[in-house]
């Protein structure tokens, strides 16, 4: 009788810790979320980053972001990387303008969490405005915004 040895699945252990913190009035919030992937023979996976959201002026006004700094093993190497998210909206009765931009360094790995493993090493810039009006609340009762004009810019760039 023959017997092999090998692992199959190594034991895992997953974890997560959020800190949270309302602030202006409990309208707006920072934070910082950190998770780990620990496993036993095999190379673990860090993500650490703070997070914003904050709104003003009634809320007309909104501006969020996410950034990550990552340790991740990428074909059995151990790497490092940084990425980021941020929004900027502006919204009104018959305007609305937004701007987007997000950073992912070609070091970037979250594939261990299920999520963004398709964006690395890419810069993208987006925006534009929405300009409308509310038609008479006589013709349709809940008032339908018509959008007149909304042009807008994206630009992507791969391999930074």
């Amino acid at each position: 009788m023959r017997e092999d040895h090998r692992l199959v699945e190594p034991a895992t252990l997953y974890s997560v810790g959020r800190l949270q913190r309302d602030i202006l009035h409990s309208s707006s919030n920072v934070g910082f979320i950190a998770t780990g992937v620990v496993r036993e023979k095999d190379l673990d996976a860090f993500t650490a980053g703070p997070d914003f959201n904050l709104r003003w002026d009634n809320a007309h006004y909104n501006w969020n972001g996410h950034y990550i700094a990552t340790r991740a093993p990428t074909s059995g190497v151990m790497r490092d990387g940084s990425g980021g998210v941020t929004n900027f909206n502006f919204n009104s009765k018959h305007l609305n303008v937004f701007a987007h931009f997000d950073h992912f360094d070609k070091g970037f790995r979250n594939t261990d969490l299920g999520f963004l493993g398709s964006r690395v090493n890419s810069n993208s810039l987006s925006s534009g405005f929405k300009r409308g009006e509310t038609r008479s609340r006589q013709v349709f009762p809940r008032g339908i915004a018509i959008h007149r004009l909304q042009p807008g810019v994206e630009l992507r760039s791969a391999g930074v």
